[in-house]
């Protein structure tokens, strides 16, 4: 096939501008934002504890949000227990899911009052969380 001579010359610089606009998109040069992973965790206060004899329980149920499809392992831990109190985590380690239930044990020689605790979940690679529960004990 016989190419006529003006289009001879044209041919190749209109081949070059065809292949590039194949290549290129509305969104050249441009990246997605990665969404940012972490997590958050809801505290839910218990009710108030009846100081007897013996150590009592109070449970405090601890919702775990997970952000920007974050999956890791979640440990949560109390602080600020007042001397003789201690807290046990049932699961210890949120590995799925989005919950746990800590149960925090009060010595039945407690003096009376509402006691702040904080509640702290932390992972690898994101920022901890934190939440509080008063304890009161009656």
């Amino acid at each position: 096939m016989r190419v006529p001579g003006r289009l001879r010359r044209i041919l190749p610089a209109l081949t070059v501008a065809v292949g590039l606009a194949a290549c290129g998109s509305d969104n050249a040069g441009t990246t997605q934002p990665t969404p940012t992973q972490g997590i958050s965790i809801t505290v839910t206060n218990p009710a108030p504890v009846t100081a007897l004899a013996i150590p009592v329980g109070a449970q405090v149920s601890i919702a775990l949000t997970r952000t920007g499809g974050f999956t890791g392992t979640v440990t949560v831990a109390a602080e600020g227990l007042p001397a003789g109190w201690t807290a046990s985590f049932a699961p210890a380690q949120i590995t799925t899911g989005a919950g746990t239930l800590a149960t925090v044990t009060v010595p039945g020689n407690s003096a009376r009052g509402s006691y702040p605790v904080t509640f702290r979940a932390t992972a690898t690679g994101v920022t901890a969380a934190t939440g509080q529960a008063t304890i009161t004990v009656q």
